[in-house]
């Protein structure tokens, strides 16, 4: 059991820290109270009813138009949120000036206490040796060597739906089969190993089943994660057995949900660590020379680092399991963009044809494109630009930014956008950010991406089913016909394509 006096200090300092917080927001004037902003629904939620609501890119939007650059939107007890859309100034958060903005210490805290410290919860020197080291493992001669992987991957979930059609159109819930896809594609590429064989009659490996499920059961604990969790790692409060035991009394499903799932992340990582190190130790030319997968790679660049370079054990472990290099990156956000790629091409069949007649004549050349001709293919690259385009400013884009039309990238940009400097890794965009923090894997996105879509739209035509689809932010957007469903999913009806 805990000790009394235990929870009777946590108590104690958690109110304190709220008091003070309080206070701060009624009784304090705040720096930020002379930038407008939309007004809160009371003054204890603020915004945050809009904030994370189920879609909320009008809110967003709203913001953007009225207030032009900068906002304040309103957190708990009336905290004062930064919104910034001005490119200029975004230049110097993310690039120019990013050893000053550090990230937020919700992300490094809730990233630390699920992931350890990998890229995502680390900080200043950390941060960069880590990056440093990992750097080579995503570079496109890396990823050259592994496009291979990644079409035979997919031929697997192309022979699965030449099955299912071979009768006539069948609706199919493509959602789940993309994801499969996308966690079979890290676990070769990313781990060298093998977690699905993307067969009908394959059972779901216990971390593919909790990758897919930490979003959304971690959802419920989001306020905590806003206002309790950064104070308990900044102000030391209790010991990890501490928190784990209070963890495992508390009678709360979902947070018990939450407690598997991070363990069996960890145990899987543990394993895949463990069985490379052993490997690298007995025999080092021969881990070099078979074993091209990234966490292989980096291991061995790892061991070659100087002392003052080198990752320790927990570092590297960290990797696996984190959200926006491997694991959580390569599946959630990857599958999420791919069901939007797949519902667009669904609902604007002129696009698709389009798309199908340009894959079909680079299949004329070759029947699998390499890294450089799959990233020579214009109208694949505009189509997978025009998905990730999340800025629709029409002070950008133009009076046509709301709509989707991958023949924009196809002509010059508009001249506003091209001198806003936006501070992207990734042609104008920032969904995979920029700076020292930009998405480290997002070449392999893009190359995952481009693969399935290359395979699939060659033989299969998609068209949308009858009942909608909607799509429901949790932690990151994703479809569904049913909202009261955790697990996202979008079946769409699929065909033999002429």
């Amino acid at each position: 059991m805990i000790s009394s006096p235990s929870l009777q200090i946590l108590g104690t300092v958690l109110a304190g820290l709220l008091i003070r917080s309080v206070l701060r927001a009624f009784v304090f004037r705040h720096p930020l109270d002379c930038i407008p902003g939309p007004p809160g629904d009371n003054i204890i939620i603020g915004n945050l009813k809009q904030i994370f609501s189920s879609d909320p890119r009008d809110f967003y939007s709203a913001i953007s138009q009225k207030y032009k650059g900068v906002a304040t939107v309103l957190g708990l007890f009336k905290e004062r949120i930064l919104v910034i859309d001005d490119p200029k100034a975004l230049y110097h958060i993310f690039v120019k000036d990013q050893h000053i903005y550090e990230e937020t210490r919700v992300l490094i805290a809730g990233s630390k206490v699920v992931f350890g410290e990998g890229l995502l919860s680390t900080l200043g020197d950390t941060h960069r040796k880590q990056r440093k080291i990992m750097n080579p493992v995503f570079s496109p001669a890396h990823m050259r060597t592994m496009t291979s992987q990644f079409f035979d991957i997919t031929q697997k979930l192309r022979d699965v739906f030449i099955r299912k059609t071979s009768e006539g159109p069948q609706e199919i819930e493509v959602m789940s089969w993309l994801t499969r896809t996308s966690f079979e594609i890290i676990a070769q590429c990313g781990f060298g190993t093998s977690f699905d064989k993307i067969t009908d009659d394959h059972s779901e490996h216990p971390f593919v089943k909790s990758a897919k499920l930490l979003s959304p059961v971690s959802r419920p604990f989001f306020l905590f994660q806003l206002y309790v969790l950064p104070l308990i790692t900044e102000h030391n409060l209790g010991t990890p057995r501490f928190w784990r035991r209070l963890v495992d009394i508390l009678p709360s499903k979902t947070l018990h949900s939450l407690r598997d799932i991070v363990d069996t992340m960890h145990e899987t990582a543990l394993n895949v660590f463990n069985e490379k190190k052993e490997a690298l130790a007995n025999d080092e030319d021969t881990f070099k020379t078979t074993r091209k997968d990234i966490m292989s790679a980096l291991m061995h660049a790892n061991s070659k680092a100087s002392e003052e370079e080198k990752l320790p054990d927990n570092q590297v472990l960290a990797q696996i399991t984190e959200s926006s290099t491997f694991t959580f990156a390569a599946i959630d956000s990857t599958s999420s963009a791919l069901s939007r790629i797949f519902w667009l091409l669904a609902t604007y069949q002129d696009v698709q044809e389009k798309l199908r007649s340009e894959i079909r004549e680079m299949r004329k050349e070759c029947e699998e494109p390499d890294y450089d001709r799959l990233s020579a293919m214009p109208y694949l690259e505009a189509v997978v630009r025009e998905t990730l385009r999340l800025n629709t400013s029409p002070d950008l884009w133009g009076s046509d930014s709301y709509e989707w039309k991958p023949e924009r990238w196809l002509a010059p940009l508009p001249e506003k956008l091209t001198e806003a400097r936006i501070p992207g890794v990734y042609s104008h965009l920032m969904t995979f950010v920029g700076g020292g923090r930009s998405c480290i894997g997002f070449k392999f996105a893009q190359m995952e991406i481009k693969v399935i879509l290359y395979v699939l739209l060659d033989q299969h035509k998609f068209s949308l089913p009858k009942q909608e689809i909607f799509w429901n932010n949790r932690g990151i957007a994703g479809p569904s016909v049913d909202r009261s469903r955790l697990q996202p999913e979008m079946p769409l009806l699929v065909s033999c394509a002429n």
